[in-house]
C-alpha cells in the first residue's frame, strides 16, 4: 500500500548519490561501481533519469535509453528501459509500477512508438502492454569444440585508433538484423573504456576483420567466469583466431556472455537473452 505524498519526475543534481545508492542494493553492485556506471553513461541525461519520490526520498527509478534499431529494412527509434529498481523496504506497493505507467506516458509525448527492455519477469511487463519479441535459446557443446588456433597470435588490444574499424564490422553485421541498435563513436568509447579486456583481429594485410569484448567476472557454480560483452569476426580466420585466443586464457574454467555463452568442465551452454517490446 502506498502512503505519503508522491512525486515522480528527473533526477536532480543533489541527488545523484541516493539514485546511486539504489542501484547498487538493486542490483547487487559495489556503490563505487554503480555511481561510475551512472556518470560514464556517454548519454548522462538528469532528463532520462527519472524517480519516483515519496515524502522527498527517492524509492523507486529507472532510466530511458534512446535508441534507433533496425527492423526489417529501416532502422526506428526505440526508447529503452533499463535499472528499474525499488529499494528492498519498499518493494511491492506499486511504486515502480507507476513510475513505468508515468515514464510511458512521457515516451507518447515524446513521440516514441516503440519501448523495449530485458524483463526480470516476462509476466511482469506483459501486464503492463510488453510482449516478447525474441526467444530464449540454450545449446550445448563439448569446450573442445572450441579449438586453438595459431590464428589467436593476431589478436591485440583495442585502442581508440580502432573505433572506425570496430564501427565498420557492427555495422556490417548488425545492418537489417531486427533490433540491433545502432552505434556511434560515443558508444564505442564508452565501450572501450568499461571493457577492460577488448582485442581485435589484424590480419596479415593490416585489416580488422574481428574483435572480443570480455571481462572476468565473480565464480558462478563454484568456476571462475570469463564473461564474454560482445565478439565479431568477418572472416574464418578471425573467427579461429577469437576462438583460439579464448583458450588461452587461465582465469577461467567457465565462459559466459551477455547472450549468453557459458563453458564449464563438462559442455558450453549459449543463451540468447529475451528481449520485450511495446507499442506505443
Amino acid at each position: 500500500m502506498q502512503s505519503g505524498e508522491i512525486e515522480i519526475g528527473a533526477l536532480r543534481e543533489e541527488e545523484l548519490n541516493d539514485f546511486a545508492k539504489l542501484m547498487s542494493e538493486a542490483f547487487a553492485l559495489p556503490y563505487g561501481a554503480a555511481r561510475n556506471i551512472l556518470l560514464a553513461d556517454p548519454y548522462y541525461d538528469l532528463e532520462n533519469k527519472r524517480v519516483l519520490r515519496v515524502n522527498g526520498k527517492i524509492v523507486s527509478c529507472l532510466t530511458i535509453v534512446d535508441s534507433e534499431c533496425w527492423i526489417g529494412g529501416a532502422s526506428v527509434r526505440i526508447a529503452g528501459l533499463a535499472g528499474v529498481a525499488t529499494w528492498e523496504s519498499e518493494r511491492r506497493k506499486g511504486y515502480a509500477t507507476r513510475l513505468i505507467e508515468e515514464t510511458l506516458a512521457l515516451l507518447h509525448e515524446r513521440g516514441y512508438a516503440l519501448s523495449g527492455l530485458m524483463p526480470y519477469s516476462i509476466e511482469y511487463y506483459r501486464r503492463l502492454g510488453w510482449e516478447v519479441s525474441s526467444t530464449l535459446c540454450r545449446y550445448q557443446l563439448l569446450p573442445c569444440h572450441l579449438p586453438p588456433s595459431l590464428e589467436a597470435r593476431n589478436l591485440r588490444r583495442a585502442t581508440r585508433a580502432d573505433i572506425p574499424s570496430l564501427s565498420a564490422l557492427y555495422e556490417a553485421h548488425a545492418k537489417g538484423r531486427a533490433l540491433h541498435c545502432l552505434r556511434d563513436a560515443r558508444r564505442w568509447q564508452y565501450m572501450l573504456a568499461m571493457v577492460k579486456e577488448a582485442f581485435v583481429y589484424e590480419s596479415a594485410t593490416g585489416g580488422i576483420t574481428g574483435y572480443l569484448f570480455f571481462e572476468f567476472a565473480d565464480q558462478e557454480e563454484g568456476y571462475p567466469v570469463l564473461r564474454i560483452v560482445e565478439m565479431n569476426a568477418s572472416t574464418v580466420e578471425a573467427e579461429l583466431g577469437i576462438l583460439g585466443f579464448l583458450t588461452q586464457q587461465e582465469r577461467f574454467s567457465s565462459i559466459l556472455d551477455r547472450k549468453s555463452t557459458r563453458l564449464n568442465s563438462s559442455h558450453t551452454v549459449i543463451s540468447y537473452a529475451v528481449f520485450c517490446l511495446k507499442k506505443k
